[in-house]
């Protein structure tokens, strides 16, 4: 099975320290559940989506060795992804390859192919794989569309995607190797 994994939000969190660099700038208290629709601006940050990418970037740039892991024991469960299929890091992030490859190595996380995707995440589902492991609505209602599978990974901005039959939300890497049937 051919399995395209995305980066940023299902297995890293850059999202933290744009939180912490934001509260600080601001003088507020968010957290990753205020962060409640995919994509930039929202209602309660007061920014342009460039801004926010020009952000997300430096993070990427700055911080790529301190970014966490959106959960515990994640290499263990991607390695079992990695043993019994072709996978594939997916990411729309192209500005930071690097330091997103640099990331994945100090991680631990093995894979077959980078492949970096220019434009909207949406641009993903043109993409030749059985099955996508992602955090964005807009794939996940885009992959509905063209009836390509979805496991939609749990995060605050997706919540209004409802399970259908070609998207399955799940809520950490130990659902996923049990839905593909890894052993």
């Amino acid at each position: 099975m051919k399995i395209a994994l995305d980066v940023e939000g299902t297995i890293a969190n850059p999202h933290l320290f744009f939180l912490e660099w934001y509260n600080k700038e601001n003088n507020t208290n968010y957290t990753l559940n205020d962060i409640t629709k995919w994509g930039y601006p929202q209602k309660n940050f007061n920014m342009s989506i460039e801004y926010f990418h020009e952000i997300i970037d430096k993070t990427w740039r700055e911080k790529w060795d301190k970014i966490p892991l959106t959960e515990d024991y994640l290499a263990t469960n991607i390695a079992l992804l990695y043993q019994f299929n072709t996978l594939d890091i997916v990411t729309c992030r192209v500005s930071c390859e690097d330091e997103i490859k640099k990331f994945l190595e100090k991680r631990i996380i093995k894979y077959d192919n980078f492949v970096g995707v220019e434009g909207s995440t949406t641009n993903k589902v043109k993409l030749d794989y059985n099955i996508f492991i992602d955090d964005s609505p807009k794939l996940a209602e885009k992959a509905n569309i063209f009836k390509k599978p979805v496991l939609l990974y749990d995060r605050p901005w997706n919540q209004k995607i409802k399970d259908t039959t070609y998207i399955k939300r799940v809520h950490n890497f130990n659902e996923i190797t049990a839905t593909l049937k890894i052993p």
